[in-house]
């Protein structure tokens, strides 16, 4: 588990309570010792939306006091269909465990989302969701279940009055307008716009990943760069330049963020390369790179000359950014 504490509040000692952890396998489901406050989904990026759904299950949660259970569908319904499709999920499970964990939740149960869950009938799986003793659910509008995605806040509210089951659907949050979503965040997030990312989730948008041998070429331009492996499910932003804060378990550092195939050089692979202001050294081999801002888009040099000298803008424009003082993001 990444034990991160900025700028988001990951912190090191943040909670006293342990965080229960339980795999699922439906229709089998652990045993309740008090009836817990639910709150299901896939919780992609654990945006503004779903902090609220969270903090109304805590707030009613004390009031009954009881748990706060959060269901979470692994490995994601989309990821399933599409056979793992690379590129997609803003957070992975260890990193929406992490951000859950810090948002106080009490219990997380994993449940394996297979083709036996995909075949199940959305009353099935609802009734028997329903069957558990919950002092209520707390969903989203949009929110849906069951095989081809029939199921839906309808389906359960239905189900739920004929058990005597209390079900409460919170309405969308907006932002400039239109409906936060994980959808809306991942396309911002493909298009390089990184602030309006960040201003969605209510916090910066961040890889994590382990530091890997590269060419040495930057190093022999005179920008030594980290090369970073990620997952490749993990979303993968718009090639090109990014101002960035970059933390180990111990330290943090302020440099840019480089994600593309190196066109000048006539490569095809895409890659990300780290560079860190003042050349300090990174030894840890988990990094993790938060984004702030986005620079430039990926291009094509004629000669080296002409990239230093475009590294050397970008560098600037970064070291600006910094100087003039960057508002982090608050959960």
């Amino acid at each position: 588990m990444w034990k991160s504490s900025y700028p988001e509040k990951f912190s090191r000692n943040y909670r006293k309570k342990k965080l229960k952890i339980r795999r699922v396998e439906f229709p089998k489901f652990p045993e309740l010792k008090k009836p817990p406050v639910l709150i299901p989904g896939n919780f992609d990026g654990i945006h503004l939306g779903h902090k609220l759904l969270i903090e109304e299950a805590k707030r009613i949660s004390s009031i009954f006091k009881t748990n706060t259970l959060v269901l979470i569908y692994e490995p994601h319904p989309y990821v399933f269909f599409h056979k793992y499709r690379e590129n997609f999920l803003i957070t992975l499970l260890d990193e929406k465990i992490e951000i859950l964990k810090n948002l106080k939740i009490d219990e997380i149960w994993i449940i394996n989302f297979n083709n036996k869950l995909a075949e199940t009938p959305p009353e099935i799986f609802a009734d028997r969701l329903l069957s558990l003793p919950l002092s209520r659910i707390i969903l989203g509008p949009d929110h849906t279940f069951g095989k081809y995605k029939k199921g839906n806040i309808f389906t359960l509210i239905e189900i739920a009055r004929e058990k005597g089951k209390i079900v409460t659907v919170y309405p969308y949050i907006t932002h400039k307008n239109r409906k936060i979503s994980s959808t809306r965040i991942r396309e911002l997030i493909e298009r390089g716009e990184i602030e309006e990312a960040n201003a969605l989730l209510g916090y910066r948008f961040f890889i994590t990943g382990i530091k890997i041998k590269g060419s040495g070429r930057g190093k022999r331009l005179g920008f030594p760069t980290i090369n970073l492996e990620t997952s490749p499910l993990k979303i993968k932003p718009k090639p090109g330049v990014y101002i960035v804060e970059i933390e180990t378990q111990s330290k943090r550092f302020k440099g840019l963020l480089y994600y593309g195939s190196r066109p000048t050089f006539n490569e095809k692979k895409k890659v990300f390369e780290i560079y860190v202001f003042n050349h300090q050294k990174i030894k840890a081999k988990k990094i993790r790179v938060y984004l702030h801002k986005f620079v430039r888009e990926d291009k094509k040099f004629e000669n080296e000359k002409d990239l230093i000298k475009q590294i050397e803008n970008d560098i600037k424009i970064g070291y600006t950014y910094f100087l003039k003082g960057s508002n982090p993001l608050k959960n």
